[in-house]
């Protein structure tokens, strides 16, 4: 493998703490409104003879900030070789399962491959236990397999050389598991592309739910109105007949009639007559 080891970090930002002796992060946490403005920078680094460059995500995935622009100079000025999803070890919380539905919207199916899950935790007891942890919980279990069934662990605080040496490792073995392929800016474009034709495709089957949906409580509306409007001009005109006393006795002969032919539904035009006895 090239020395020079380029991974993302993304996740829910509980599973990680931000202090100076955390070695793939540091101390200070991703500023959203700058990294919403591309200026996400990654932090370089030399680790077990490896430079690498940790582009941090972590949190991105609970905004609803657009990331457009980030992503895109993000995988056009870098080849990823691993997305690492950090999540605390114990109980999948939603935040947990947005963060890999966001991952695929934004990156495309393929950036599947290239996951590894990095499991968190407080104190060594837990670390321990996570093979009882996956057979108690369905929804880890199902979170593993999705990722192709890479995971790995360590300290929430990620201060540990040790874990860190054995964290570059297994991001070898997976880059050597995919032939040696990374996450490129062509793979991000095709998904950009399929994401965008499938909204387009939704949209015009909104549109044409939406007019469907109308017409067909307009129309009878349109033939309600139509039979009912000569039936009150009858009414309203002989109530003011009867007002002024212009007759005596009035016999309503027709107020018009619908009827139903071959080309649709059509009303005839409504025929008043009125006889008066003196």
């Amino acid at each position: 493998m090239d020395h020079s080891v380029k991974i993302v970090l993304f996740g829910n930002s509980a599973a990680v703490q931000f202090q100076p002796d955390n070695i793939l992060l540091g101390e200070i946490q991703t500023n959203i409104e700058n990294a919403a403005k591309s200026k996400t920078v990654p932090l370089q680094m030399k680790k077990s003879g490896h430079r690498v460059s940790v582009i941090n995500l972590i949190g991105l995935h609970e905004t609803a900030l657009n990331l457009d622009p980030l992503t895109g100079q993000l995988v056009n000025e870098n080849n990823i070789i691993a997305f690492i999803f950090v999540v605390q070890l114990g109980q999948l919380t939603d935040a947990d399962k947005m963060g890999i539905e966001w991952l695929q919207r934004v990156f495309g199916d393929r950036v599947l491959q290239f996951v590894m899950i990095l499991f968190t935790y407080e104190s060594q007891e837990e670390s321990d236990s996570i093979i009882d942890d996956l057979k108690k919980n369905s929804a880890l279990d199902w979170l593993i397999e999705k990722c192709g069934g890479r995971y790995h662990t360590c300290s929430k605080n990620m201060n540990k050389p040790s874990e860190m040496k054995d964290l570059m490792t297994r991001i070898e073995q997976l880059f050597i598991e995919n032939e040696q392929q990374c996450y490129t800016s062509e793979m991000y474009n095709t998904a950009l592309r399929e994401g965008e034709d499938l909204q387009n495709k939704t949209c015009q089957r909104g549109s044409c739910f939406e007019t469907t949906h109308s017409a067909v409580f307009l129309i009878p509306m349109l033939v309600s109105v139509l039979v009912l409007v000569p039936v009150l001009g009858a009414v309203i005109y002989l109530y003011y007949r009867k007002k002024k006393g212009g007759y005596k006795k009035a016999n309503l002969m027709q107020f018009g009639h619908t009827e139903i032919s071959e080309e649709g539904l059509t009303v005839k035009e409504s025929k008043h007559t009125i006889q008066e006895q003196v």
